[in-house]
């Protein structure tokens, strides 16, 4: 009986399918890409040898029902999503962040699955006019573009399944996921790509933006754990660090690790959107994750970025990536 994780071959599954795997599990990787990718490719091999990696669309029914019934696969996390794109692409989006989510959801009806696990975000929770703690209650505002609206919907399709067919299933609404393997337009990114790179960053406006980051060690441990609880009580749970981070915060952690490193910013906040719009919203509640699943962020930012440097340190091919372009057209901000 194996745990299929779709989307095991991305950022946050990659180092989902290893947590998953180090601790025993038969882990299947349900993807587009048919090899192993991200932090599965450093695994050592006995954990590499517990993960085995499908090559397959979230649309191509037949197949991922078949992957489901020939690995006697006993449930499942979705991760696979249209992010960046989401807004240009917003058929593409609803592919795979809605209608992906339901052939999951009718794959754990018709196969009897013990668990669905939906990654969601919490940009389903939209800008906020006071940065107060916002726990899972709070009312939804997804309006802030396509990718926002697309989780909005997939989260209350699973919950329509648990009510009608009896599918087990629990959303996650992480926050800012940051760490190994991701693409560079986070600030945190951002301000450490500079300092890897040794290069001066500066900009005019933008220390005293507030962000709840999430390592993403963190992340992957949220939902192995809200995959295994017995005590779901909640259709959703916030998992993040539970704390908002300025800029400049960052800024003065990368500093203890690259001495000599120069961060200059006007305050304030950013002054023009980058990424899909960086909405401000509080520090997510975690006393939910933390009383039904036992989550308790093992990292957090200064963790997860003294982690982060390790990892970069001991793989030079992705240090040089993330150097060779230190801002993506139109992620930087003014």
């Amino acid at each position: 009986m194996g745990i299929l994780v779709v989307g095991g071959s991305g950022f946050i599954g990659s180092h989902l399918c290893r947590i998953l795997a180090e601790r025993g599990e038969d882990v299947v990787s349900y993807d587009v890409s048919a090899r192993p990718q991200g932090a599965l490719l450093d695994a050592p091999e006995n954990v590499r040898a517990k993960v085995k990696v499908v090559g397959g669309s979230v649309n191509d029914i037949p197949k991922l029902f078949r992957t489901i019934k020939d690995n006697k696969v006993e449930g499942l996390v979705y991760v696979a999503a249209v992010l960046l794109e989401a807004d240009e692409m917003p058929t593409e989006a609803l592919r795979v962040n809605v209608e992906g989510v339901a052939n999951a959801c009718e794959g754990a009806r018709l196969f009897d699955l013990r668990r669905v696990v939906y990654f969601s975000s919490q940009g389903v929770y939209g800008a906020r006019d006071v940065l107060e703690p916002v726990s899972e209650n709070a009312t939804l505002v997804p309006t802030a573009g396509m990718y926002q609206m697309t989780k909005y919907l997939a989260e209350r399709l699973g919950q329509q399944y648990e009510r009608q067919y009896g599918v087990s299933f629990v959303a996650l609404r992480p926050s800012m996921v940051f760490g190994p393997g991701q693409r560079l337009y986070y600030p945190l990114n951002m301000i450490m790509a500079h300092a890897v790179a040794r290069a001066s960053f500066a900009r005019p406006n933008g220390a005293d933006h507030p962000i709840d980051y999430t390592y993403v060690k963190d992340c992957a441990e949220g939902a192995a754990l809200a995959y295994k609880s017995e005590k779901i009580k909640s259709p959703a749970y916030n998992i993040s660090s539970g704390r908002l981070t300025t800029n400049a915060q960052v800024a003065e952690v990368v500093k203890k690790l690259y001495p000599g490193f120069r961060a200059e910013m006007g305050s304030g906040l950013i002054g023009s959107p980058i990424l899909w719009k960086l909405i401000l919203t509080g520090p997510l509640n975690l006393e939910l994750a933390r009383r039904d699943l036992g989550y308790r962020p093992q990292y957090g930012v200064e963790g997860g970025i003294a982690d982060y440097s390790s990892y970069l340190n001991a793989h030079p091919q992705e240090l040089l990536q993330m150097t060779s372009a230190l801002v993506h057209p139109g992620e930087d901000w003014k």
